[in-house]
């Protein structure tokens, strides 16, 4: 009778503890999954690299760690002349452009502080961080020539018959994530500036 009663509290105990492992499994396989989702939530479907979400969320840790105000540059870059391109080569060349211009931007914005992301449409948002005004505009310039020379046909555009991009930086220090709008306020009306001055442009402010 004693045996007996050991031999099942034993079994007791080793069901539980496998249905304590196999709990806890779950619960991690949970958490790898949650943060898989939280990932995908902030990188644009199209493209492969971050959306606005994710741009936000990149300024904001990056300012949390740092503690201290830091020099940023923002560009906001713009396809020119994409509706034109999208009304007579259609939907799905469009995407291709919009996926090409995201290759170059992951391939050209390699800065150990820095973020590339679409802003939404054709239009796209990137953050370098420390960088001297004389890099801001050569960066911003190799964005540029990157994309003009994949020679993406754009028989439609009043710029060239490739296509291009217009772009718009502003650099300035920044200590909160909330006086980010501002910069890009400021970023995007360089760019107005640079579609003004014919397209296919850099138009900075230091």
């Amino acid at each position: 009778m004693l045996y007996r009663s050991y031999a099942t509290n034993y079994i007791s105990e080793l069901l539980l503890k496998e249905s304590n492992t196999s709990l806890a499994e779950k619960i991690k396989e949970n958490e790898k999954m949650n943060t898989k989702l939280k990932e995908l939530s902030m990188l644009d479907e199209l493209t492969g690299i971050s959306n606005r979400r994710g741009f936000h969320q990149y300024i904001e840790s990056t300012l949390a760690q740092s503690r201290q105000e830091r020099r940023l540059s923002i560009f906001m870059m713009d396809i020119d002349a994409f509706k034109p391109y999208y009304d007579h080569y259609g939907h799905l060349q469009g995407d291709k452009v919009i996926q090409a211009v995201g290759k170059v931007l992951t391939t050209v914005v390699n800065a150990p502080s820095s973020i590339a992301a679409r802003f939404g449409g054709e239009e796209f948002i990137v953050a370098v961080f420390d960088l001297d005004e004389k890099a801001v505009h050569r960066l911003a310039e190799e964005i540029r020539n990157s994309v003009e020379e994949l020679r993406l046909e754009h028989d439609f555009s009043p710029v060239a018959q490739v296509v291009t991009v217009s772009i718009g930086y502003v650099t300035n220090t920044i200590m909160e994530e909330k006086t980010l709008n501002q910069l890009i306020e400021q970023a995007d009306l360089s760019l107005y500036r640079a579609k003004e001055m014919g397209r296919n442009q850099v138009e900075g402010v230091k």
